[in-house]
């Protein structure tokens, strides 16, 4: 009998992690569905969160929710699942960049140690961060629930020539300003099955 899809195998996760969230939130949710989504899910991004949960670089806790190996909280610091009052939602953005987490330790090399998942305010929020010996970024992940959503032609085209400030909602001047700010080196753009450099 062939192996269960890693696109099964990730919905089942999901289900199941939408009907926990459910049991522990009866008082807010009408039921545990897992609600439809239009966003894309990437074989290769399902490969390495899977080599992720297999090596120990990713764990999972109730309802869907997840550890890093950086700054890592008993019941998961975050979740693959929104919760909603008809059902919960599939929180899109967090697969490529756990793809780009997984693949900066386990296939490019880099110590797990220097990478850095979801940063708090304080580190200007950044998605993924791999660091120097100094602790300066080396590079600067920004992960976004669709490809069209990559903003690199924007950041270049606008605000390449003077940091912009942090001003404002507009998400390429937020990526210049955060790559102004840290000077990192590399600004990589991560998307459903996409890493961009």
């Amino acid at each position: 009998m062939e192996p269960p899809r890693l696109s099964e195998r990730f919905g089942a996760l999901l289900r199941y992690g939408a009907q926990e969230l459910f049991e522990d939130n009866r008082d807010r949710m009408a039921c545990g569905d897992l609600l439809p989504t239009s966003n894309a899910i990437s074989d290769a991004d399902l490969r390495l969160f899977f080599t992720g949960l297999e090596h120990g670089l990713l764990s999972l806790a109730p309802g869907a929710r997840f550890n890093t190996l950086d700054r890592p909280r008993k019941n998961g610091r975050w979740g693959l699942l929104s919760r909603e009052e008809r059902g919960c939602r599939y929180n899109a953005e967090y697969l490529p960049q756990l793809a780009a987490y997984v693949a900066a330790i386990h296939e490019l090399g880099y110590p797990s140690a220097r990478v850095f998942f979801e940063l708090p305010h304080v580190a200007l929020k950044l998605d993924l961060a791999i660091v120097h010996d100094d602790g300066t970024i080396a590079v600067l992940g920004e992960a976004k629930r669709a490809v069209h959503m990559l903003l690199l032609a924007e950041v270049e085209g606008r605000y390449s020539q003077q940091d912009p400030g942090e001003q404002g909602r507009n998400e390429a001047r937020q990526v210049a300003w955060r790559l102004w700010q840290t000077k990192a080196a590399h600004l990589w753009f991560l998307g459903p099955g996409e890493r961009r450099a």
